[in-house]
């Protein structure tokens, strides 16, 4: 196995595990050698004290996603209401001035949109807009939309209607 399907293997297990996880399952000389094979070096690993040390110099090599950003979208239809709110400020501000990416996110998140998937489809939206220069289709359409969400992005207004007193 070569040192870099090693890398591969060894980041994907500390993907899977939690670092309590990791410790209790391999013994001090285990998590000695997967420090090792994650690019620590030999006298870093030597001065760890306690095997939770160890691990925590083995996840250290690593950047994972936050897993408090994970969460599931309290909106409906989330992909096509985060590609509304875009098409809509589009339509609003034209190329120059729309939201940019951490904006477009963030105003998704605000709507119950996932970070997650707030920034993946963005990513797709820009792309699928010519760089977010083209509007879809005719913009942001509250047809087939979420009524609440479609409420939030103003493109419904509920109409009171008055009561009649006989």
């Amino acid at each position: 196995m070569s040192d870099a399907t090693l890398t591969i293997s060894l980041r994907d297990e500390c993907k899977s595990m939690t670092q309590e996880e990791f410790a209790s399952a391999y013994t001090r000389a285990q998590l000695e050698l997967k420090a090792s094979e994650a690019g620590v070096e030999d006298e870093t690993i030597t001065a760890a004290k306690t095997k939770a040390d160890v691990v925590a110099l083995v996840y250290g090599q690593y950047k994972f996603p936050d897993p408090a950003l994970r969460g599931n979208s309290t909106v409906d239809h989330p992909v096509s209401a985060m590609w509304a709110l875009l098409n809509l400020d589009l339509d609003q501000n034209g190329p120059e001035k729309k939201m940019r990416r951490k904006d477009g996110v963030a105003a998704g998140e605000k709507l119950g949109i996932a970070h997650y998937t707030a920034r993946t489809q963005y990513q797709a939206w820009f792309e699928a807009t010519d760089k977010g220069t083209k509007p879809i289709g005719e913009g942001s359409s509250p047809d087939g939309l979420p009524k609440e969400f479609a409420k939030a992005l103003g493109l419904i207004v509920e109409k009171v209607e008055e009561v009649a007193s006989k």
